[in-house]
């Protein structure tokens, strides 16, 4: 299985850090890429990458800048998904309270969508978003990473630059431990960690027939998933 990992900014990744090792465990391969760097926290994502078994690829924006160039990166962003062929992307949550995740979340749909057109497209069956400052109110999927917890708490401490501001301090361990903690509970296993499915837009005349009825008895058999709701004819 290929997981491709969006992300506005180095230490993001930690989000769904236990999904992405419990890949790794499954003999999966997972692609981060991620918009904003520096050469610091180039370095730490690169030690990052490597513990957890991906390859990464940075464009490099400087965070006060991302504004302005993010979409410079839309037609990389598209060639990468192309490229790649995951089954899988999972990236920011598109309501989270910082404004990066929020665009990197909006140009990363439109790249999926965009990626999946004409004979060299490539359709991503599953499109997530993950929890990274906020709480969804009502996640799809969680992932039990009772297994890998231990694993994500160690590679946190990758991030000294982070960790070594005053006002973050054990709060990286801490929060994270929190919400899988409370996401475990929900769900009858100790930690998790929870994604939503996010439906894929559709641009033009691309609907595929499976939303198509005659019959309003067979309104509840169609198939709506984020798959379906993407493919074209």
């Amino acid at each position: 299985m290929k997981l491709l990992l969006i992300i506005a900014h180095p230490d993001d990744e930690i989000s769904c850090a236990g999904t992405v090792e419990k890949l790794k465990k499954e003999k999966g391969t997972c692609k981060i890429v991620c918009f904003t760097g520096n050469p610091i926290r180039n370095s730490e994502l690169k030690e990052s990458c490597k513990k957890l078994g991906a390859t990464f690829e940075t464009f490099n924006i400087k965070e006060n800048e991302l504004k302005i160039k993010i979409h410079n990166c839309y037609e990389k962003l598209v060639k990468i998904i192309r490229d790649f062929k995951p089954e899988i992307i999972i990236t920011q949550d598109p309501k989270d309270y910082h404004p990066h995740h929020r665009w990197v979340y909006n140009i990363a749909k439109e790249a999926v969508e965009f990626a999946s057109h004409d004979k060299k497209g490539h359709t991503t069956p599953l499109f997530l978003s993950m929890e990274t400052n906020n709480l969804f109110h009502a996640p799809d999927i969680f992932v039990d990473i009772s297994e890998e917890q231990k694993f994500r708490n160690e590679l946190i401490k990758v991030y000294s630059s982070e960790l070594q501001k005053e006002h973050k301090k054990n709060y990286y361990i801490e929060f994270c431990e929190a919400k899988s903690r409370l996401r475990g509970v929900q769900v009858g296993t100790e930690p998790a960690e929870a994604f939503i499915v996010n439906k894929q837009p559709i641009h033009g005349n691309f609907y595929s027939k499976s939303r198509v009825t005659t019959n309003l008895k067979q309104l509840n058999t169609l198939s709506l998933n984020s798959s379906t709701i993407q493919n074209k004819e």
